[in-house]
């Protein structure tokens, strides 16, 4: 699928099955990836691009985009060392999260649970899951923002990878939404790894863009026997508008924009 693409399109208008790609002119709502950036006086800020509605193309070809400036001094900057009980405790505090490049491995999950939080990361971090915990849970709350994240199961078998919102999560968040950017699941690979679900959506009008979810069929660790993961399509969950649990593909890598 292209969705929103402006410029000639790589694939044949229309609809599935003939020709084999969706194209879509225009996004109905959708928010660009959070950006660093150093401003005129040499202080570093992470930029948080504003949701844009009914758009096509990149959101900068007519200057700067609409959003709004974080200061680095509002994120707590992980390091690597740190855990996840050092982490939840500086977003209990009211901190944003900016992790530097390492394999973070986690015996909890990392707690979302403010609304407008920014968790994002230099490079594509990774996270692993040790106890069978989920790495990230974020609550139904208001625009929470995901970005650049690998989160690569461990070995004990987790429930869920990351969860966006809790079972049975009600709120409206049409005005502003939870988004996910660049965010990616492996299940083994490079190491043992078990998940029963990697992404369990719950809360209402979360929009992603540009995520993998997948199980590995080489690498060390990808043997069905040392693997495990459901498999098949996307379970609804029972809330008031529908929301989907993402199971992993078996053998096969999937992307969902």
């Amino acid at each position: 699928m292209e969705h929103g693409v402006r410029g000639q399109p790589r694939f044949p208008r229309g609809q599935l099955p003939r020709p084999s790609h969706t194209v879509v002119d225009r996004v109905p709502k959708i928010r660009e990836e959070p950006f660093r950036y150093i401003d005129d006086s040499g202080e570093y800020n992470v930029f948080v691009p504003e949701m844009r509605e009914n758009s096509g193309g990149p959101s900068w070809t007519n200057g700067t985009p609409d959003g709004s400036s974080v200061s680095l001094a509002d994120f707590f900057v992980a390091k690597p060392g740190d855990s996840a009980a050092t982490i939840n405790a500086a977003l209990d505090q009211g901190k944003n999260l900016l992790f530097t490049p390492v394999a973070y491995h986690l015996d909890e999950a990392i707690d979302v649970s403010d609304p407008n939080r920014v968790v994002l990361a230099l490079g594509l971090v990774t996270l692993v899951p040790e106890n069978g915990n989920a790495a990230i849970r974020v609550g139904d709350v208001d625009g929470v923002k995901l970005a650049g994240l690998l989160i690569d199961a461990g070995a004990r078998n987790s429930a869920e990878l990351v969860e966006i919102g809790p079972e049975g999560s009600n709120a409206d968040h049409a005005d502003t939404p939870t988004s996910l950017q660049d965010v990616f699941f492996r299940v083994g690979g490079a190491h043992v790894g078990r998940a029963y679900v990697s992404l369990d959506v719950n809360s209402s009008d979360v929009t992603a863009d540009h995520l993998w979810l997948w199980r590995a069929d080489h690498g060390s660790g990808s043997a069905p026997s040392r693997t495990s993961s459901t498999t098949g399509q996307p379970r609804s969950t029972p809330t008031t508008r529908p929301a989907t649990r993402g199971a992993i593909p078996d053998d096969r890598s999937t992307s969902r924009r």
